[in-house]
């Protein structure tokens, strides 16, 4: 009887040689379902193929169970395929910050990494979106292959017309990107909502940056203190400096909240503030806290944002070198050099360093500012090597200028540049350091 003569509910005979190959069939099928049930259930060696409910990311790599480990998640730091819940490098059992926010560069233990040393650039108003333009950033490929960090004016942010070009190009080189700020601003109510809606106001000016993909690493409060202290900053709101504290963490609580990535850190305009006994250098500033000491403002500050649990990353001095040097003019003394205003700049540094936070050192100048590109860059030159020759070793550099030259950002290669200024710094650097060391 052939197979065609059978009934169509039964099955035709099983020969010995079919029945092998079926048995050798079930097997390998039993064998691949166990396998798989071992890859769903999260156990063993083999978990990296397919994803669990232990998976954190639902990326398909190691769970994060006991015998896990996402390997997508960082660059691993050394601690190869073991787990990383929050996805910033460093092995979950030796990760001392848990829930470090994305976006933060982090240390060998997983907490947020201190600046690291280096040059920051920040070129004057104007200009910045043809930086980033085409082809342009070939024209300065060395500088942003070398700064550490690139600042932006909060004003000028929703000028620039090519954020997302800006914004990957930052990213493509590992470049942090500073946005320079008010902080506590005077022209928002000065009440108790002075910090909050400070804050909202200046989250406004910064969002664009997060519309474009980007993200702040840093933002650099510019005087807070002074807008808002009495006798700070003519239309200051004239509150006492336990108040003007207190709106500070308001401020930066308020920030943190929306973006707790973003690093803070307090620029102080120090040739307007008394330091000891050394008045300010233009008198009719003294008044800045009605004579108050710098030293003090800066000790309430860090203590209440340390207490509050913010991330207060820096502290940078605004001290262009007329004024460290003794050659701008003084509206209140004929003879500016009476004082050693390098050294009580060298005393800021030193306090910084004493609250172990990294200071940052604006090079400028206001007069070769007003004047040349080269005047300008003499003036900065000269100021790296005067306060490095003094015994200053900050932790950045910050080539800035707010007056109208350097006249052009770019191209690198060509003197007077802004760009061509900054890898003088970093070159100028580099020897005064060897130096320093030999």
């Amino acid at each position: 009887m052939t197979t065609s003569d059978l009934p169509s509910s039964v099955e035709p005979p099983i020969s010995p040689r079919r029945q092998v190959v079926v048995s050798v069939l079930l097997v390998g099928l039993l064998v691949g379902f166990s396998a798989t049930v071992l890859l769903l259930d999260g156990g063993g060696e083999a978990d990296n193929l397919l994803p669990d409910n232990n998976d954190a990311d639902n990326d398909g790599d190691r769970t994060n169970g006991s015998q896990g480990g996402d390997v997508t998640d960082g660059q691993g730091n050394g601690t190869g395929t073991l787990d990383d819940a929050d996805r910033d490098g460093v092995a979950d059992g030796r990760d001392q910050c848990p829930s470090t926010p994305r976006d933060v560069d982090v240390d060998e233990v997983g907490c947020r990494a201190p600046l690291q040393e280096g040059v920051w650039m920040h070129t004057r108003f104007g200009g910045k979106s043809a930086m980033f333009d085409g082809d342009n950033m070939s024209t300065w490929n060395q500088t942003l292959s070398s700064i550490e960090a690139y600042g932006l004016f909060i004003d000028e942010i929703d000028d620039l017309r090519n954020l997302e070009a800006l914004t990957a190009g930052l990213a493509q080189h590992g470049v942090d990107l500073v946005v320079e700020s008010g902080g506590t601003l005077q022209f928002a109510p000065c009440n108790e909502s002075n910090g909050v809606r400070s804050a909202e106001i200046e989250l406004a000016k910064i969002d664009p940056i997060y519309q474009a993909g980007g993200h702040v690493d840093f933002l650099t409060l510019d005087g807070p203190i002074s807008r808002t202290i009495v006798g700070g900053r003519g239309d200051s709101c004239g509150v006492d400096l336990n108040t003007s504290v207190t709106w500070l963490v308001d401020y930066v609580q308020t920030v943190h909240d929306a973006h707790p990535e973003i690093g803070f850190g307090l620029l102080v305009n120090f040739p307007n503030w008394v330091w000891g006994d050394v008045p300010a250098y233009q008198c009719e500033q003294t008044s800045w806290g009605e004579g108050i000491h710098y030293g003090d403002v800066l000790n309430a500050s860090i203590a209440a944002l340390r207490s509050a649990g913010l991330p207060l990353t820096h502290v940078v001095a605004d001290s262009p070198w007329g004024y460290v040097n003794a050659t701008e003019e003084s509206a209140c003394r004929e003879d500016v050099t009476a004082y050693d205003w390098m050294g009580r700049l060298l005393e800021l540094e030193a306090l910084v360093e004493h609250h172990d936070l990294p200071f940052v050192l604006i090079l400028n100048d206001k007069t070769g500012g007003e004047e040349s590109d080269e005047a300008f860059a003499t003036s900065v030159l000269d100021y790296l090597e005067t306060h490095h020759g003094r015994g200053g070793s900050p932790t950045v550099y910050l080539v800035e200028s707010w007056y109208d030259y350097p006249e052009f950002h770019h191209p690198e290669t060509q003197e007077g540049t802004f760009t061509y200024l900054t890898l003088d710094v970093i070159a100028r650097l580099a020897e005064l350091q060897a130096d320093s060391t030999a």
